[in-house]
């Protein structure tokens, strides 16, 4: 089975990046770093390991959150309710992984 046009290009840009790519190191990870997540919870599920980690190096990290996951379950609780819960879950998440409250932006 022959490969499209889209196909051979994509496997190319993986053979590529997979050449120039490399491990990080500690030293790679001991400045500060910027975590953006879409909602509340996006950042621990996403890279939930690597802000500990980065943590334990000393790293300054900042999460910024786009939404407040107010609207995520409006059917089972009020959108106020939600959101302080949201938020609460949120700040007690980053505590955990070690980023405290004055560290986590809301949008």
């Amino acid at each position: 089975m022959s490969l499209t046009w889209r196909e051979r290009c994509a496997a190319r840009l993986d053979a590529r990046l997979l050449h120039a790519s490399r491990s990080l190191g500690d030293a790679d990870l001991a400045r500060r770093t910027l975590v953006l997540a879409p909602h509340p919870d996006d950042e621990t599920l996403g890279c939930g390991g690597t802000i500990a980690r980065l943590r334990a190096l000393g790293t300054h990290v900042t999460v910024v959150v786009a939404a407040d996951g107010s609207r995520s379950h409006r059917h089972l609780m009020p959108v106020d309710e939600l959101r302080a819960r949201r938020d609460a879950e949120l700040l007690a998440a980053c505590g955990e992984l070690g980023v405290g409250a004055g560290d986590v932006v809301r949008l």
